[in-house]
């Protein structure tokens, strides 16, 4: 049963990933990965300098925008909302990909496995399923 909601659509070989049942690796570069501006509170969940999924408090470190390293790496005052991004990522499935019973794979199938994952599972890995704040159709 696992299988069938949980068919990684990316593949890792030799530590870089690899389409699996995606047309291409989303990037900023092809557009379909876009940063976008945000308001966050304390209490949010934020992506901080060190890359790891964290709550936003006072003394938290982050890459504020156009920040790609340690080095310009900033620390949480409590005051600074307004420089903050949000990525968004746009994933699309190859052409022609079926299930065991012939009919289509569509996009709806992966909300499908998202709220699947988030109703039931909350205790499992919750930092990534937080870690999406919406998908087109899901929650």
């Amino acid at each position: 049963m696992r299988e069938a909601i949980y068919d990684s659509p990316v593949d890792w070989v030799n530590y870089a990933p690899q389409p699996g049942i995606l047309e291409k690796i989303p990037s900023l570069a092809d557009g379909d990965v876009r940063l976008e501006p945000v308001a966050v509170s304390p209490g949010d969940l934020i992506l901080d300098a060190k890359g790891q999924i964290t709550t936003l408090q006072e003394g938290s470190s982050y890459l504020p925008v156009g920040c790609q390293e340690a080095a310009c790496a900033l620390t949480y005052t409590g005051s600074d909302l307004s420089r903050w991004t949000s990525s968004r990522c746009v994933f699309t499935l190859q052409e022609g990909l079926l299930w065991s019973d012939k009919s289509p794979l569509v996009a709806e199938d992966s909300v499908y496995s998202y709220e699947i994952a988030r109703r039931l599972f909350p205790r499992i890995r919750p930092e990534l399923l937080r870690a999406t704040a919406s998908l087109p159709g899901g929650g």
